[in-house]
C-alpha cells in the first residue's frame, strides 16, 4: 500500500513540475494519468483545471470543478478557483453559493470571505457585501484590496465619509495607488467637487497601466448616470489613443443609440464584427438583438456555433434568437437534440416550453413549466413571470388555478428579492402639491400598444398637478421613444441597472406612486415593485391579471372588467372604461358591399399563443355553421411552414379546406392594419381577449365578436365593447357567439351600414376620450394615497421625543406605531418614547408594550412566536460579525479553479457606473502542491464535504423513519422519506429525547380541530392537487426547520390545510408526529443546556399537538422532571461535535473531529445519550458515503468508509450493522 501511494505522489510531483515550466501537454496528460481511486486525484483535478483555464478553455475547467467539489477530499484552493472562475463567467449567485459553502469547512481563509464579499458585490448587496469585507479585513488587517472593496461598496451606500476614510488611508500606505485616486474621483464626482475630481481622475489615469480601459470604465459610469455627451467625449478620446481597443465600440455604439444618433453606430458595429475575439462577437450579437436588427445576430451567432458547436450557452443563445426570429422548425431540431443531455434539461425545457407556446400550444407550455417550477427549476423573475402568463393563455385551467399560480409565483419573486425595507412614508402634506408618480417602460413595450398608452397619459396629464417620471430600461432610441421623453417631468434611462439599485433611485426621487404598467409579461419590474420603493404601488391598464405581490396596493379596473382576483390584490375601479387609445391615423378604404352569394370573411390579428385549442375550436364550428364564410388569420408565428401545416391540419380534420383558410404573416403594424381590407367580421380569442387588435379592428371599420369569460383578460373585449356600444357583439356562451356571427353573416345590409360608421362612434367613445380618462385616473389615484397617507409630519418624526411631546396618549401611540412599521433604521427613535409609554401602561389605559420588528403569526389559536425564539434555520449567507453558515440542506454547491491556500484575490474594479470591475483572477501559473500522502489508518477518514450531509442522507431517511415511527406508534412513510438522517435518528430516539438541537422557541403548541371519524366523500381533482402540492411543500418545510415560523411558509400551516382537506390523513398525522418528536428534543436540549424554563414550555407545545391531532403522548412528566442540566465542560464538548459533525470532519483529524469529542464527553458521562446518538450519526453517515461510492464504482472508498461504519458499531454500539452488511454483500472481494 505505502509503495502505491508514494508512486501515485511522484506522480503528481512530476505533472505540477511540467506545469511549473509551461510543458501544458505534458502537465495535462500527467494530472489525467492519476487514477480516480488515488488518494492524489482530487489535487491532480484542480490543477488540471487550472491548466485547462489558463490555456483559455474555461468551460472545460468548470466541468472538471463541478465534478471534483463533490469528492469530500476536495482542497480548499479548489473551492476558491470554482468561485474565482464563476465570478469571471459572469455568475456570482453561484460564486456566491460556492464561496459560502467552502466557508463552512475553512471559516478562517480571509480569501475565502473575499471572494464572497466581490460575489455580493456583484449581485448589487452592498450591505452584505460590506459585512463580508469588514469580515475579511479582521481575517486580514492590511489588505489593501479590501479596503478599496469596502470603500467602494461604502460609497454605493452614500456613507461617504467612511469611504472617503478609506480610500484616503490606502493612499497612506501606498501612495501611487491609482484604484483609490479613481475610487476618490468617483466620490468627488458625486459630490459634483468638480476640480477634486478633475485632480483625482488624472492622477488615477497618470498611474493606471491602462490608462484607456480607465477613460472606458469613467464612461459606462458616466453613461449609467445618463450624461450621454460626457461619455461620448471620454470614449471617442480613449479609441483616439488606442485604435486598437476595439471592445470600447461596443459601450460608444451604445452612447450613440441611446442619443439617437443609431445611424453614427452603424459603422462602428459592422467594424466589430470583422474581429475574431468570441466574447466581443457574442456582445455584438446582443447589441443587435437590442437594436432589433435580429437577422442580423442570427447570422453572427451561427457563425460562432459554427466554429465552436460545443459551446452549450451560445447554443441557448442561438436557438432564443432563432425563436424570436420565426424560425421555429429549425430550433425545434436544435431543443430536441440538446435535451437529449439531462444537465441541459431546465434551460432547454423553458426553450421548448417558448417553442410550444409560440406554436399556440398553451397546454404543453405550461405543463412544461409549471413542472420545472415543481422541480424548483425556475430561478430567475423572468421565467417565473412567464409561468404566471402563460396560465392566462391555457384554457385547461379555471380561474381559482390561475389565481393560485399568480400567488405561488408572486411568493417566489418576492424571496428572490429579499425586501428589508418598508414602504417610504407618505405624508398627507404630499398631496397638497404636485403628485411624484413614476412608470416603468420596458423596452418590448416600444412597439407595443403600452408605449403608445403611456404617451397619451403623459400628454394629457396636467403638468402642474402631476410631476411624471418615467424609467426606461432599454438603450435603444427611437422616434417614439424620443417623443415621449420630452413629456415627462424626469425621465432616467436604466438600462442594465439590477432592481436594488433602481428601487434606492426611485426612493431618492421621492415618488408618491408608482405604476405598473404591465403586469408578469417578458421584462416586467416587479422585482423592483416587490422591494416596495414608492409608498403606494399599482398596476395599470396593460397588466393583464393582478400580480399577486403584496407590495402592489391595487390594480386598475372598470366596472365591466372588474375581477377580485380571487382576493390576490384590491383592485381601483373607475368609474368609465379603464382603456384608452390614440385614433388610428391610417385611413381605411370605404368597405366592401356585399350581395348575398358572396362569401363573408371573418379575421383576426392576434399572436399565436392565444389561439387556444377552444378558440380553434369554436372558429371550426363557426365556418361549419356558416358554409359561405372564410376565416383569415395574421400571426408572425405563421411565418415557420410547421406552424402553417399544423392549423391547415386541424381545419381540414375537421372539412375546412385550404381555399376556407387563409394564413398570413404578421409583418410592420402598417402593413397589418391593411389586411382588414380583406375582413368582414373580426373574431376575438378566448380566453385571452385582444385589447390593441380590438380597437384597431373597431377604428379600421370591422366589428368584433367577443365571448366574455370568467377571468380579468376573458372580459376585456367586453369591456372595449361596451364602451362603444356594441353590446349586442358581446356573448355569453359558445352557442350566442355562434348565433351572433350567424345572425350578422345573414344581415349584410345592416352590417354595410355599421362598418360605415363605425370609427366615427369609436373615435367618439370613451376609448379616445383623453381629458376624461387622465381625470378619472388621477382622482383615483388621488383617493388611493390619501388613504396611505399618514397625518404625522417628517420633520415631527425626527424631532419628537418626550420634553417635545405634549401630544397626548393618541400621538405617542400612532407614532410608536409608525416607527416600528417603517422599519429597524426607525427603532433607535423609540428609546425616547420609552417614557410615555411607561405612562400609559397607569390605570389610566391599557397596558401597552412595544412590537417585536417581526411578530410571528401563528395558526389559531395558537399565541405568536417571539423571533429571538424561533428554531427554523438563517439562510442568510456568511457575513457581518458572525457567519452565518449554511446548513447542509440549503446548500447548492455549484462546480468549483486551483489557488493556493492564502493566495490573495485582486480586487475587482467597480460595476459599470459604480465600483471598479477587475473580476479577481484565477490563479494561472500557481500550482498546489501534492501534500505527503500515507497510507490511511484504521481510524482515520478522508474529509469529507459539508453539503454532502443532506444528499447522502434522503438515501437512509426512510429506514430511520420507520424505526421512529414504532417507537412512536404511527408510521410517517411519505414524509419522512424527504427528511434528513439527522431527522431520522432523532426520530428513532425520541423516546430518550436526545439528540442536537437548534435554537429553542417557547411558544405555545399548534392546535387544531381532531381528525373525524367519519368517512370523507372522494376529493376533487383540484382538492387533489392541492393536497398533493401541500404535502410536498410540508415536506420541505419539516427538513429546512420551518415548523412554524416563517408566518407565510411553515410545516403546520401546511399539514393543518391537509388534515381540513382531508381528516385523519395518515402522512400529515406523520408529520405533526415529526414535529411533536422535534419539540421533544429540543426540550431536552435547553434543559440539558439550563433553560428548564423554555424546555418545559416546549415539551407542553408537544403535548399540545399532541392531544390536539390524537397522536401519542410521551414522555411522561416525570421523565422530563429527571433531565438535569449538564455541565459546562460536556455542553462545550457536545456543541463543538455537533459542529464538526455538521462540517463533515468525522474521525479525521484525529484530535479535531466529531469523534474524538462525542468520545471525551463519554469519558465524562458515560450514558450521555446526545453523545452516542453522534456516534450513530457518524456510523450512519459513513454508510451513506459508502452508498454513494458503491453507485460510482469507487470500491476502494466505498470498502474504506463502510470500514468506518462497521468499527463504530463494533466498539460503541451505535448504528445500523445489518445495513452495513448489506453494503458489504454489494461490494466486490478486494484484489
Amino acid at each position: 500500500m505505502n509503495a502505491s501511494v508514494d508512486k501515485s505522489s511522484d506522480a503528481l510531483k512530476r505533472a505540477i513540475e511540467h506545469h511549473r515550466q509551461d510543458n501544458a501537454s505534458e502537465a495535462e496528460s500527467g494530472y489525467r494519468a492519476i487514477d480516480p481511486d488515488d488518494p492524489t486525484y482530487p489535487l491532480a483535478q484542480v490543477n488540471l483545471a487550472v491548466l485547462l483555464k489558463a490555456q483559455g478553455k474555461p468551460r472545460s475547467a468548470l466541468e472538471i470543478l463541478k465534478k471534483i467539489i463533490q469528492d469530500p477530499e476536495c482542497p480548499m484552493p479548489g473551492h476558491l478557483n470554482l468561485g474565482q472562475l464563476l465570478l469571471e463567467q459572469g455568475q456570482p449567485q453561484l460564486a456566491e453559493r460556492t464561496f459560502a459553502h467552502a466557508i463552512t469547512q475553512w471559516d478562517d481563509q480571509a480569501v475565502l470571505w473575499y471572494g464572497l464579499g466581490c460575489a455580493q458585490r456583484d449581485q448589487h448587496k452592498p450591505q452584505e457585501a460590506k459585512r463580508t469585507f469588514q469580515k475579511t479585513a479582521r481575517l486580514k488587517p492590511g489588505w489593501l484590496d479590501v479596503s478599496l472593496d469596502l470603500a467602494n461598496v461604502c460609497r454605493q451606500l452614500g456613507q461617504q465619509g467612511e469611504a472617503n476614510q478609506l480610500y484616503t488611508g490606502v493612499l497612506a500606505e501606498e501612495t501611487n495607488n491609482w484604484k483609490a485616486h479613481y475610487g476618490l474621483a468617483r466620490l468627488h464626482d458625486d459630490a459634483g467637487e468638480n476640480n477634486r475630481f478633475r485632480y483625482h481622475f488624472q492622477k488615477a489615469l497618470d498611474l493606471c497601466p491602462d490608462s484607456v480601459e480607465l477613460m472606458g470604465l469613467m464612461a459606462m459610469t458616466r453613461m449609467d448616470d445618463g450624461r450621454y455627451k460626457d461619455a461620448l467625449v471620454l470614449l471617442r478620446d480613449a479609441l483616439k489613443a488606442d485604435p486598437k481597443r476595439l471592445k470600447l465600440g461596443i459601450p460608444l455604439s451604445n452612447c450613440l443609440i441611446r442619443v439617437g444618433r443609431g445611424r453614427e453606430a452603424a459603422p462602428i458595429i459592422h467594424k466589430l464584427t470583422q474581429s475574431q475575439d468570441r466574447v466581443l462577437l457574442r456582445q455584438v450579437a446582443v447589441l443587435y438583438q437590442k437594436m432589433g436588427q435580429h437577422d442580423e445576430a442570427l447570422a453572427l451567432l451561427e457563425k460562432l456555433v459554427e466554429s465552436d458547436p460545443d459551446d452549450d450557452a451560445l447554443q441557448l443563445h442561438l436557438c432564443q434568437c432563432q425563436l424570436h426570429s420565426g424560425q421555429l422548425s429549425t430550433a425545434s431540431e436544435v431543443i430536441d437534440k440538446a435535451r437529449k443531455h439531462p444537465e441541459n434539461l431546465p434551460a432547454w425545457a423553458m426553450l421548448q416550453g417558448e417553442l410550444a407556446l409560440l406554436r399556440g400550444d398553451s397546454e404543453t407550455a405550461f405543463a412544461l413549466y409549471y413542472t420545472l417550477f415543481e422541480q424548483d427549476k425556475l430561478q430567475e423573475d423572468a421565467q417565473l413571470s412567464k409561468l404566471a402568463m402563460i396560465s392566462l393563455y391555457d384554457d385547461q385551467l379555471s380561474d381559482e388555478e390561475v389565481a393560485r399560480i399568480h400567488r405561488v409565483v408572486a411568493q417566489r419573486i418576492e424571496q428572490n428579492n429579499h425586501p428589508c425595507q418598508s414602504a417610504p412614508m407618505l405624508p398627507s402634506t404630499a398631496l397638497e402639491g404636485p403628485l411624484r408618480v413614476g412608470y416603468l417602460l420596458h423596452r418590448e413595450q416600444s412597439h407595443h400598444s403600452i408605449l403608445r398608452f403611456l404617451t397619451g397619459l403623459l400628454q394629457h396629464q396636467d403638468k402642474q398637478l402631476i410631476h411624471s417620471y418615467v424609467y426606461y430600461t432599454d438603450p435603444l432610441h427611437d422616434e417614439d421613444i424620443i417623443a415621449a421623453k420630452e413629456l415627462a417631468y424626469r425621465w432616467r434611462d436604466v438600462d442594465g441597472w439590477n432592481n436594488q439599485r433602481l428601487a434606492a433611485h426611485m426612493r431618492k426621487d421621492g415618488l408618491h406612486l408608482l405604476c405598473d404598467l404591465q403586469g408578469h409579461r417578458d421584462g416586467n419590474p416587479l422585482g423592483v415593485m416587490a422591494l416596495r420603493p414608492a409608498p403606494v404601488q399599482i398596476s395599470l391598464a396593460g397588466a393583464p391579471y393582478a400580480t399577486g405581490l403584496r407590495s402592489m396596493d391595487a390594480i386598475v379596473v372598470d366596472e365591466i372588467n372588474y375581477h377580485d382576483g380571487k382576493h390576490i390584490q384590491e383592485t381601483l375601479r373607475l368609474p368609465r372604461s379603464h382603456f384608452c387609445f390614440h385614433p388610428l391615423t391610417e385611413q381605411h378604404p370605404p368597405p366592401r358591399s356585399l350581395s348575398s352569394e358572396q362569401r363573408i370573411s371573418f379575421g383576426a390579428l392576434h399572436e399565436v399563443k392565444t389561439l387556444s385549442s377552444t378558440t380553434i375550436n369554436l372558429w371550426i364550428k363557426l365556418l361549419q355553421a356558416i358554409p359561405q364564410g372564410r376565416l383569415v388569420l395574421m400571426a408572425k408565428g405563421f411565418a415557420d411552414e410547421s406552424v402553417r401545416q399544423s392549423f391547415q391540419r386541424r381545419f381540414a380534420d375537421q372539412g375546412i379546406g385550404p381555399d376556407r383558410l387563409l394564413l398570413e404573416n404578421a409583418l410592420g403594424r402598417a402593413e397589418n392594419l391593411r389586411i382588414y381590407e380583406q375582413i368582414d367580421i373580426a373574431l376575438d380569442p378566448t380566453p385571452y381577449n385582444g385589447t390593441q387588435t380590438t380597437f384597431d379592428a373597431l377604428c379600421m371599420g370591422v366589428p368584433v365578436i367577443t365571448l366574455t369569460g370568467d377571468r380579468m383578460v376573458s372580459k376585456t373585449g367586453t369591456s372595449l365593447l361596451s364602451a362603444v356600444g356594441l353590446d349586442e357583439w358581446i356573448a355569453g356562451s359558445e352557442e350566442e357567439y355562434l348565433a351572433i356571427a350567424t345572425r350578422w353573416a345573414n344581415q349584410r345590409d345592416e352590417l354595410l351600414a355599421l362598418k360605415q360608421q363605425l370609427r366615427g362612434r369609436v373615435e367618439a367613445s370613451p376609448l379616445c376620450d383623453w381629458a376624461g380618462y387622465s381625470k378619472a385616473l388621477e382622482q383615483s389615484l388621488r383617493n388611493q394615497l390619501a388613504q396611505n397617507a399618514t397625518t404625522i409630519t417628517r420633520d415631527e418624526l425626527e424631532s419628537f421625543g418626550p420634553q417635545r411631546s405634549g401630544k397626548g396618549r393618541t400621538f405617542v401611540l400612532l407614532l410608536a406605531t409608525l416607527l416600528v412599521v417603517l422599519g429597524t433604521m426607525h427603532y433607535g427613535k423609540l428609546i425616547p418614547l420609552l417614557p410615555d409609554f411607561s405612562k400609559l401602561t397607569q390605570p389610566s389605559g391599557p397596558a401597552i408594550e412595544a412590537p417585536p420588528p417581526q411578530v410571528e403569526r401563528e395558526p389559531e389559536p395558537v399565541p405568536s412566536q417571539k423571533p429571538e425564539e424561533r428554531e427554523e434555520l438563517r439562510t442568510t449567507p456568511p457575513g457581518g460579525e458572525e457567519a452565518l453558515l449554511y446548513e447542509e440542506a440549503q446548500l447548492i454547491a455549484p462546480p468549483a479553479i486551483v489557488k493556493p491556500e492564502g493566495a490573495e484575490m485582486t480586487p475587482q474594479a467597480e460595476p459599470q457606473g459604480q465600483a471598479s470591475r477587475q473580476t479577481a483572477p484565477v490563479v494561472e501559473k500557481s500550482v498546489v502542491e501534492a501534500p505527503k500522502v500515507e497510507a490511511p489508518a484504521p481510524t482515520k477518514a478522508p474529509q469529507i464535504s459539508g453539503e454532502r450531509v443532506a444528499i447522502a442522507a434522503q438515501q437512509g431517511a426512510q429506514q430511520g423513519a420507520q424505526k421512529g415511527a414504532q417507537k412512536g406508534a404511527q408510521q410517517a412513510p411519505a414524509l419522512a422519506q424527504s427528511t434528513t438522517r439527522a431527522e431520522a435518528t432523532e426520530a428513532a430516539a425520541q423516546a430518550e429525547a436526545t439528540t442536537p438541537g437548534r435554537r429553542a422557541t417557547t411558544e405555545q403548541a399548534p392546535s387544531a380541530p381532531a381528525p373525524q371519524a367519519a368517512a370523507e366523500p372522494p376529493l376533487r381533482e383540484p382538492d387533489r392537487e392541492r393536497l398533493k402540492q401541500l404535502l410536498a411543500q410540508a415536506k420541505a418545510n419539516l427538513q429546512a426547520r420551518q415548523l412554524t415560523w416563517p408566518p407565510e411558509n411553515n410545516a403546520f400551516d401546511k399539514l393543518n390545510e391537509v388534515l381540513k382537506l382531508q381528516p385523519g390523513h395518515p402522512e400529515a398525522l406523520a408529520g405533526m408526529e415529526q414535529m411533536a418528536s422535534r419539540y421533544q428534543f429540543l426540550c431536552r436540549e435547553q434543559i440539558e443546556s439550563g433553560n428548564r424554563k423554555k424546555g418545559l414550555a416546549l415539551c407542553n407545545k408537544a403535548k399540545k399537538l399532541r392531544s390536539s391531532f390524537g397522536l401519542p403522548q410521551q414522555p411522561a412528566a416525570q421523565e422530563v422532571a429527571a433531565i438535569q442540566p449538564l455541565s459546562p465542560e460536556i455542553l462545550r464538548l457536545l456543541a463543538e461535535g455537533d459542529e464538526k459533525l455538521r462540517r463533515d470532519r468525522l474521525m479525521w483529524p484525529k484530535h479535531d473531529s466529531a469523534y474524538s469529542r462525542y468520545l471525551n464527553v463519554l469519558k465524562l458521562d458515560a450514558d450521555n445519550s446526545r453523545a452516542l446518538l453522534g456516534l450513530k450519526r457518524i456510523s450512519d453517515r459513513y454508510a451513506d458515503l459508502c452508498e454513494r461510492d458503491l453507485k460510482a464504482n469507487k470500491h476502494k472508498k466505498a470498502r474504506t468508509f463502510c470500514g468506518k461504519a462497521e468499527e463504530i458499531v463494533q466498539k460503541h454500539g451505535q448504528g445500523d450493522l445489518a445495513r452495513i452488511r448489506s453494503l458489504q454483500k454489494r461490494l466486490p472481494p478486494p484484489q
